[in-house]
């Protein structure tokens, strides 16, 4: 399993040499182990990045917190002519109607240490499943017909129109609402979508019900709020999955 000795996004590094206080908005790792961090736009390789000025004068960088790439991702490590280690990652592609596997230099996100993800271009995929999920391919029908078998996920890709309405349109009423002070809640018991009025309130948290409603004035059920009735949305959470067909 392949370890990273990873500092972190934030720090003080010298930046244009001047020791700066740092806050990257994404880090990189290349094929060969090599750090990139991008800070405002500008990307640096290994960025050296220490805890405060003073370990900066005592030349102690930032401990580092050993990361793995996760297994669920094959990868492999290889030898070049110079000795130099660089890793491949296995990804899929579909050729001649058919999803094959070959192996790739690829970057991977560790911005987060909690989330490591290898960087796929456009057109791969990381497994044979998503191979199917997001490609095509044509087969014979029983009558000899040629079809052709699009996976759910390019099913479910918004169209170029549809992308265009939720960039423009859609996107400008959520900010007009939230100029407004329009809050919105999803009840999922319901499937209901809620509008509150929220500008005259400092801040707004969810509770429980419980037997103090009608003593405490400053709770309110969900049942006073505003119910927009044609609004069709799922509750969904990070462990939900779509499928195609009846349940």
């Amino acid at each position: 399993m392949k370890q990273i000795n990873y500092r972190g996004n934030t720090g003080y590094a010298v930046i244009d040499g001047i020791l700066t206080y740092v806050e990257a908005e994404k880090v990189e790792m290349k094929a060969n182990g090599q750090l990139v961090h991008t800070i405002n736009g500008k990307r640096f390789r290994d960025l050296i990045l220490y805890a405060n000025q003073e370990q900066f004068e005592k030349g102690n960088a930032k401990r580092a917190e050993i990361i793995s790439i996760p297994d669920k991702y094959e990868h492999r490590e290889q030898t070049d002519e110079k000795g130099y280690t660089y890793i491949e990652t296995a990804v899929w592609k579909m050729l001649c109607g058919a999803p094959v596997k070959s192996w790739a230099l690829l970057d991977y996100d560790i911005t987060n240490v909690h989330w490591i993800h290898p960087i796929v271009p456009e057109g791969f995929f990381l497994s044979r499943v998503d191979c199917i999920r997001y490609g095509q391919y044509q087969y014979k029908d029983e009558n000899g017909d040629i079809k052709e078998q699009k996976g759910i996920g390019l099913k479910l890709r918004l169209t170029e129109e549809q992308q265009a309405f939720i960039d423009g349109e859609f996107s400008a009423v959520l900010e007009k609402a939230k100029d407004l002070g329009i809050k919105f809640l999803f009840y999922g018991e319901y499937d209901l979508l809620l509008a509150v009025n929220q500008s005259e309130v400092k801040s707004l948290h969810l509770d429980c019900r419980s037997n103090y409603d009608k003593e405490m004035p400053h709770f309110i059920g969900l049942e006073d709020l505003k119910v927009i009735k044609k609004a069709d949305i799922w509750c969904i959470c990070p462990y939900n999955v779509l499928c195609e067909g009846e349940n």
